[in-house]
């Protein structure tokens, strides 16, 4: 007798890290945004109006495309747009996912330990919560229903658009400064 487990319809998360960031760049990011009033899943802190503008910013975000997800990614993706995130102490981005993007990521600019987790939400989280506790150590299989990232400065992380995440509350006296961005597959017409 054989006896096998196979996991069904993984979820990617492309995570890269050590992406220089210039203080040129972190400068760019709080002054030159507009960020008047502009709240989507932010809570207390601020965000910018959603650009696809060419930048310093778009420049950052396009390498890491090329150079990382276009290597395994078939079909060409294309910067829908993006949005810089300034989270101050106690500020935070409630759960929420990215409609119409077929990807969406974040790169961190300014992030330290306590600064916030990125924590990614199992989509049938409450179906698959029993199943999860059911299996032993020996097997890890564990399903969790919330995947905690801890970011830090000069990491970024690609998901596809319709996954649930939040980031958590800021513990720290420095703000936490990210990029936020959308992909979709580039039309070939």
């Amino acid at each position: 007798m054989s006896y096998q487990i196979h996991k069904l319809f993984p979820t990617y998360l492309h995570h890269i890290e050590d992406i220089p960031i210039s203080d040129e760049l972190l400068e760019h990011c709080l002054t030159k945004p507009d960020f008047d009033n502009n709240i989507k899943s932010n809570r207390g802190g601020k965000q910018s109006i959603t650009t696809n503008e060419d930048s310093i910013i778009k420049d950052l975000i396009q390498k890491i495309i090329d150079e990382n997800i276009q290597k395994v990614f078939k079909p060409e993706l294309e910067i829908q747009g993006y949005w810089v995130n300034v989270n101050s102490r106690d500020n935070y981005n409630i759960y929420h996912c990215h409609p119409g993007a077929a990807l969406a990521g974040v790169v961190y600019l300014q992030a330290s330990e306590d600064s916030g987790d990125l924590v990614f939400y199992h989509p049938n989280a409450y179906s698959v919560y029993e199943e999860s506790m059911a299996y032993t150590q020996d097997w890890n299989l564990t399903q969790h229903v919330q995947i905690q990232m801890h970011p830090k400065t000069g990491s970024c992380y690609i998901f596809p658009g319709h996954v649930m995440h939040g980031v958590e509350p800021n513990r720290t006296q420095d703000d936490r400064v990210s990029v936020s961005f959308n992909l979709i597959v580039r039309s070939s017409q």
